[in-house]
């Protein structure tokens, strides 16, 4: 009888430390999904901004465009789940200045080449605040 029950308990053990490990795989390869898509995306970003910035040479908007492109360029691209929400406002603001420059829109392409360089740097100094 004891030895039933010593048995029991091992295999519910064994079975506790199955599930566990489970579920502990299934959240780290989420983590890792969720990394790999913020980097890319991060790394995207920062070759569509360079583009642009080849294609604006010796246009009006070459500064604008060439700033962007920098801000990217020197970015920490470190991945963090609380950095979801500034990327998805940085991803947002981006297309709005590609927009703007697509059509040629000098004004409101500075407009939100000014934005999105001061969410860069927001992001960089939560960047910094995560690693310390």
């Amino acid at each position: 009888m004891l030895t039933v029950l010593i048995a029991l308990a091992i295999i519910t053990m064994l079975a506790c430390v199955g599930i566990l490990t489970v579920v502990t795989l299934r959240y780290a390869n989420e983590q890792k999904r969720t990394i790999r898509r913020t980097t890319w995306t991060i790394k995207s970003i920062e070759v569509q901004a360079e583009h642009m910035m080849n294609v604006q040479r010796g246009t009006e908007l070459e500064k604008a465009t060439t700033d962007v492109y920098e801000a990217m360029r020197y970015s920490d691209p470190m991945s963090n789940s609380r950095l979801e929400e500034i990327n998805l406002k940085i991803q947002r603001q981006f297309e709005a200045f590609r927009d703007a420059v697509e059509h040629t829109d000098l004004e409101l392409a500075d407009e939100n080449a000014k934005e999105f360089l001061y969410l860069m740097d927001e992001r960089n100094r939560m960047c910094k605040l995560l690693k310390s």
